[in-house]
Formats: structure tokens, C-alpha cells, sequence
């Protein structure tokens, strides 16, 4: 009886040990079946790839102008180059060294009008003068006519920049460009030297003719007289005695760096200008319309 009854409780245990078994099966079939779909279709999930940084490519200089035609008759087209933070006039330059404007040329020193030859010399006044123990230049041009001296033009107290940009001729008239200030003690003791652009037309000061704070940036554009000026804090330019005015708040000139020495830079139909609205800085290419 007692043999029988432990083999009775033998097979019990077999058969429930089974029983358990299928269970696992059904519930492990049941974890890794397919996850029906709304569409009734059969689907997989996946592990899906974190988002990955993307890089935005800046366009370069050359791709960025934006032409602005002029809205008043006679004015020049610009295309304007909006430079980025930190991007600088020289770095940028080099985009542009097949444009005609980006170009190198000497000083003219002399210009022939009918007859008569203008040309100019300058000379320092000595002694140099005392401003807070440091000694500073007085320089003036002399304007000579056939080698005659014609007009003496004061330069002021001069600092490490030629103060002096060239003579020129539209054929009938004579221009001469220059940079003069009266150098003072700045607030930190050091010097200060100003920088005041002016322009002579046969001997007169556009200056005191236009009542302009500044004239400066000469050239000849199709044969015409161009130059740049402020007045009462507004920028603008002349072609062929008309003014236009610019939207800009300052205009580089007469700088010892940062590409303003050369600025403007002109070819025979075209202007380059380095120009800020606000805190932006520009490269403005203004050209004749044909």
C-alpha cells in the first residue's frame, strides 16, 4: 500500500511538473509575438538612433551680396556684402582679387591740364611741436603750377599716415585729397590725432564750399569726379557735382589698417567701400548703371 501510494504521488508530480511547463512556453510565446498593428498589419520595434547635430554651411562672401539699385536718377547700383562677426576686411579681400576695383595703384602726383602741369610737395614746419612732452609734426602742402609754387594748403599736426592722397583732374578742374587734425592730450594722456578728410577743387575746400564735416575717397568714375562725404553725421557721395546719400553710419577712411587706407578701392566704373550700419559691417560695391 504504501509502495502504491508513492508512485501514485509520483505521477501526480509528473504530470503537474509538465503542466507548469507549458505554461512557461505559452507565456514566453507570448512576450515575443509580434505586436498587432492598428492597420491589422504586423510590426517589429526597433531602437531608434539619438538625433544627430547638423551643421549649417556658411555661404561664402561672394554668395551673400544683395543688389540694391539706386531710387533717385543718375545714382550708382550698390551690392552689399554683409560681413560676419569677427570676419575682417583682409580676410575677405582675397574673394575678390579678380574684381577690378581690388586693385593697387600709385599716387598720382602730377596732373597735366591743357597747357599746365599741377603738382604737389610737402614740407614739415620746424621745430616740431610740444603736446604733454611729446614731440609732434606740423606739415603743409605746396601746390605748384608749371613748377611755380601756387597755393600753400595746411596739413596740421600729422601722425604716421602719408597725409596726403593724390592729385587729380577731370580734364578742367584739379583735386587734391588730403588728411589733416590738430593733435591734442587724450583723456588716458596719450596723443590723439584726428583724422579730418578733405578735398581741394582748384584751390578750394569742398569743406567750406558744401559745408561738409568731412570730403574724402576721390576718384573718376567714367571720367567723372566721385568722392565721399558727412555732413551733420549723414554719409553720401557726389558724382559729377550731384549728391547721393548712403544709409550708412560710418564709412572707413584714411586708416593705417584693417583695409581702411585703401577704402575706397575703384576701378574705372566701380567703388568699393567698407561701411557699417550699426554694429554690422558691409563691403558695398557701387557701380554706374549702364
Amino acid at each position: 500500500k504504501g509502495v502504491q501510494m508513492k508512485k501514485q504521488i509520483a505521477v501526480w508530480l509528473i504530470v503537474f511538473g509538465l503542466f507548469l511547463t507549458g505554461c512557461a512556453v505559452q507565456e514566453s510565446e507570448s512576450v515575443s509575438a509580434p505586436t498587432d498593428l492598428s492597420d491589422g498589419q504586423q510590426g517589429t520595434l526597433l531602437e531608434t538612433e539619438p538625433p544627430q547635430p547638423t551643421m549649417t554651411k556658411v555661404p561664402a562672401i561672394t554668395d551673400r551680396g544683395t543688389i540694391i539699385p539706386s531710387d533717385v536718377e543718375g545714382g550708382l547700383t550698390a551690392i552689399e556684402y554683409p560681413l560676419l562677426l569677427k570676419e575682417t576686411a583682409e580676410e575677405i579681400l582675397p574673394a575678390f582679387a579678380d574684381a577690378d576695383w581690388n586693385t593697387y595703384s600709385p599716387m598720382p602726383r602730377e596732373v597735366q591740364i591743357g597747357e599746365d602741369l599741377f603738382s604737389f610737395q610737402t614740407e614739415e614746419i620746424l621745430p616740431q611741436e610740444d603736446i604733454g612732452g611729446i614731440e609732434v609734426s606740423r606739415q603743409e602742402a605746396n601746390i605748384l603750377k608749371n613748377g611755380e609754387l601756387l597755393m600753400t594748403i595746411p596739413l596740421g599736426t600729422t601722425g604716421p599716415i602719408n597725409p596726403v592722397y593724390g592729385i587729380y583732374t577731370d580734364g578742367s578742374a584739379w583735386y587734391f585729397e588730403i588728411d589733416r587734425g590738430e593733435s591734442y592730450m587724450g583723456e588716458d594722456g596719450g596723443i590723439v590725432i584726428p583724422n579730418l578728410g578733405d578735398i581741394y577743387r582748384d584751390g578750394e575746400s569742398l569743406n567750406e564750399l558744401e559745408g561738409y564735416d568731412e570730403s574724402f575717397g576721390f576718384t573718376l568714375l567714367a571720367g567723372r569726379p566721385f568722392y565721399l562725404f558727412e555732413r551733420s553725421g549723414e554719409f553720401g557721395y557726389s558724382l559729377d557735382g550731384v549728391e547721393y546719400s548712403l544709409p550708412y553710419t560710418n564709412i572707413w577712411h584714411h586708416r593705417c589698417c584693417s583695409a581702411g587706407m585703401l577704402n575706397p578701392r575703384s576701378s574705372e566704373d566701380s567703388v568699393a567701400i567698407f561701411a557699417e550700419k550699426g554694429d554690422q559691417l558691409h563691403l558695398i560695391v557701387l557701380t554706374i548703371n549702364e
